[in-house]
């Protein structure tokens, strides 16, 4: 692992721990429930859904599961989600690492949730100009593409 990668990893260590993952345990009504509501589209229950896949809380433990519930509630505007998608992009954490991705994400959080600008510093300080400019053009093309604006976390 060369230097960048190290230092990349601390730092979003630290990020990702500055996004507190609320502490619940679910049995499994509760997951069968959880599951039904994040299939019917309600972002708040995909959210809820990735984090139970993160910990393992009444799922086995799938960061791939995990970012499939995040990726849904992120492109309903959940900017919790927004911001756990840019970390797993940043980390390449159940998905490809791929730091434009990442960008894209972390900057629709902070559009609309500004406490997110740390973050974006932050990641934006590993990445290459051209990550960068994409991750900034791809978040122009989402915002354009989806007709309301982005949620805030609840």
């Amino acid at each position: 692992m060369n230097r960048f990668t190290r230092t990349l990893c601390a730092r979003m260590a630290v990020a990702a721990a500055l996004v507190v993952l609320p502490a619940t345990a679910f049995a499994a009504a509760d997951v069968a429930k959880l599951t039904a509501d994040a299939t019917g589209g309600n972002a708040a229950a995909q959210f809820e859904l990735g984090n139970a896949y993160i910990k393992g809380d009444g799922v086995i433990a799938d960061a791939t599961q995990a970012a499939k519930w995040y990726l849904m509630a992120a492109d309903q505007g959940y900017t919790k989600a927004q911001v756990q998608m840019a970390l797993k992009y940043a980390h390449g954490n159940g998905v490809p690492l791929d730091h434009a991705e990442a960008d894209k994400w972390i900057v629709l959080a902070s559009r609309t949730d500004k406490n997110e600008g740390a973050i974006v510093n932050m990641l934006e300080g590993h990445f290459t100009p051209d990550e960068i400019q994409r991750g900034h053009a791809a978040a122009d093309q989402w915002q354009a593409q989806h007709a309301t604006p982005p949620k805030p976390a609840s």
